[in-house]
């Protein structure tokens, strides 16, 4: 087998210039070592007096080392995304009919599936704040993809004159949680990435459903090879008047070929985890749950992630993981994020002792736990050791959104004693889930009294037929 066949597998079918552009496929045991980053590797920073090193603590932001349970989820995205583009090969001359039929669609009354069908598959990761699920996506696609832009030119095999092609296309949430909002977040990420002008077009649209043939005419014409939506809380799906529109429109998206990660509060998804078609399509690649390490229980805490995080360090000397683990455990709620906030605020305190060389100690971990950049983290901490029983924190879940599962990706055993007080969360979860329900359909009512009939029924129609939810679809003339 030729080294590029054996760089790209998926090439023994024969070439695919979309998946050319990519990095050559990694095996599960080559995940970690490719995902690794150590800035401080290339830096002298041993060079610099301890009181000079403070400016440096900003390259922790750029220092990743995986857990094992990360390197699952990057492996189940590098499928996502390389079997999506496999699906959607130029050179196939059926794949350059459907982008012709496609370009010709001007309403969602002309977009029709069955023609222009190319399932892909889905994925859900949901973790509360701290868990490092936009910082795993961030890092895991930039190693799959180092080339977000990708410009193609002239390929008459394939159909195209020039072909700009985006390989991801992540974009936040709008916080302006309409359907309008949503095509608009989508094509400002591309348009920030592109230096286009989408947007211009958008805003012609006469109507949603001429705007949500344009944003998917769009994502398809620069084959985006996946498409994750960050930042999704309760109040952009699980809790949004126009929540189950939105994922009829990923899941629209995913017919047409284009791969959809979803990311956010696990809170957000409630509602799609209670229907049971939509819940199968969005867990083609799984659904990924983080939550919170528990104290002596997960070993990928101080086997994995305390090891390599503190690979980090502007000190010659430092405690051993023994230490620092009884140090801060308890105190950071096993959340990575704010274990790391605790760890670079030690370094500040040992680094702005005076002296020749730095010793980060216990009494400065200790120390850091009081520091008024951390003391409102430790609070998120309180609240995930307690189960945020006080219900301090509204995106914190008040019980583990998955019984069997522990700290990331570990196993939970429930005790006997433990079963009543379990039983009492989720009577209280099941009446605020009732609450939160009713609160929807009251706003959905509200909402909906502002628009018109028509304007209800096209929409309703439109996504449908969108996510291909209606039978009756016939064939476009070419």
């Amino acid at each position: 087998m030729s080294n590029h066949r054996r760089d790209h597998p998926e090439l023994i079918a024969g070439p695919n210039p979309l998946l050319e552009a990519l990095a050559p496929f990694l095996p599960v045991k080559d995940l970690p070592a490719a995902l690794r980053r150590e800035p401080l590797a290339k830096v002298d920073w041993r060079s610099l007096p301890p009181g000079q090193r403070e400016s440096l603590l900003v390259l922790s932001d750029d220092h990743y080392w995986p857990i094992s349970p990360h390197v699952h989820v990057a492996a189940e995205i590098q499928l996502m995304l390389r079997s999506g583009l496999v699906q959607r090969n130029p050179m196939s001359p059926e794949e350059q009919r459907r982008i012709n039929m496609l370009a010709l669609a001007d309403s969602v009354a002309k977009v029709q599936l069955q023609s222009l069908r190319r399932r892909a598959g889905g994925s859900i990761l949901a973790a509360i704040t701290g868990l490092g699920k936009s910082t795993l996506v961030e890092r895991v696609l930039s190693v799959l993809a180092p080339q977000q832009v990708v410009v193609h030119g002239e390929r008459q095999d394939c159909g195209w004159s020039v072909l700009t092609q985006v390989t991801y296309l992540i974009v936040n949430a709008p916080s302006n949680a309409t359907r309008k909002g949503l095509f608009a977040a989508i094509i400002g990420a591309l348009d920030a990435l592109l230096g286009t002008n989408y947007a211009a077009d958008l805003k012609r649209q006469k109507n949603l459903d001429e705007a949500m043939v344009l944003v998917a005419k769009v994502l398809s014409f620069h084959r985006v090879g996946l498409l994750a939506i960050d930042e999704n809380q309760p109040s952009t799906l699980a809790e949004n008047v126009w929540g189950d529109e939105f994922i009829q429109y990923f899941l629209g998206l995913m017919n047409l070929g284009i791969p959809v990660l979803l990311m956010g509060n696990p809170l957000a998804f409630s509602e799609l985890d209670a229907s049971a078609q939509l819940l199968r399509r969005f867990v083609t690649h799984g659904w990924h749950v983080f939550v919170p390490a528990r104290k002596g229980a997960d070993s990928w805490w101080s086997n994995q992630f305390l090891p390599g995080v503190t690979r980090f360090s502007l000190c010659e000397g430092v405690p051993s993981i023994d230490e620092i683990q009884e140090a801060t455990s308890g105190v950071d709620g096993g959340v990575p994020g704010i274990f790391v906030a605790l760890w670079k605020e030690g370094q500040k305190i040992a680094l702005r002792r005076a002296g020749e060389a730095a010793r980060l100690t216990v009494k400065d971990l200790k120390a850091a736990a009081s520091s008024p950049n951390v003391a409102k983290l430790l609070e998120i901490a309180r609240a995930v050791s307690t189960g945020n029983a006080s219900s301090r924190f509204n995106d914190i879940p008040q019980q583990p959104t998955t019984p069997n599962q522990g700290g990331i990706g570990g196993a939970m055993a429930t005790k006997p004693e433990e079963a009543g007080e379990a039983l009492s969360r989720i009577s209280r979860q099941l009446k605020q889930q009732g609450s939160r329900q009713q609160k929807k359909r009251e706003q959905d009512m509200a909402a909906r009294k502002n628009l018109s009939e028509d304007d209800l029924r096209r929409g309703a129609d439109a996504l449908a037929r969108f996510a291909g939810e209606q039978a009756d679809q016939g064939e476009l003339e070419v």
